[in-house]
């Protein structure tokens, strides 16, 4: 199934069950990987710039993406930092599995903190230091 716009699902729970899983391993280089994508605003394309980009007629199109604007990544973007992100339909339009972002994200956020807490630990030291200085 493919869906294009905007959806909300309740009820449908895709499965992250440690049994049903194997070869798990840990993200690394979450952060270097974020770093590379980049957060766009958009706007989506007419229904006729849409069938003409598809090489379609546009009354044969039954949908529209709405005209609001909106927020996201560009398929082509992610595919070069995140291939597994990305599905290519039979006509060669990519999407991206916006879901499956999550998990970087987390590690990305993780590796941060890490870079974070080093630096206030030599913060820290740097201040405790600079305390002796000045009592001398």
């Amino acid at each position: 199934m493919t869906v294009n716009g905007t959806i909300t699902h309740s009820g449908l729970v895709e499965s992250s069950d440690i049994r049903l899983k194997k070869d798990v391993q840990q993200l690394s280089g979450a952060l270097d990987k974020v770093l590379k994508l980049r957060g766009v605003t958009f706007y989506w394309k007419n229904r006729e710039e849409m069938a003409a980009a598809k090489g379609m007629d546009a009354n044969n199109m039954s949908y529209g993406f709405g005209s609001e604007k909106q927020v996201g990544v560009i398929a082509q973007e992610v595919e070069q930092v995140l291939p597994e992100l990305v599905v290519t339909d039979n006509d060669g339009f990519k999407a991206v599995k916006y879901e499956n972002l999550a998990p970087v994200l987390i590690e990305a956020i993780k590796e941060q903190q890490a870079i974070i807490d080093n630096q206030q630990k030599q913060i820290d030291e740097l201040k405790k230091l600079v305390e002796e200085l000045m009592k001398k």
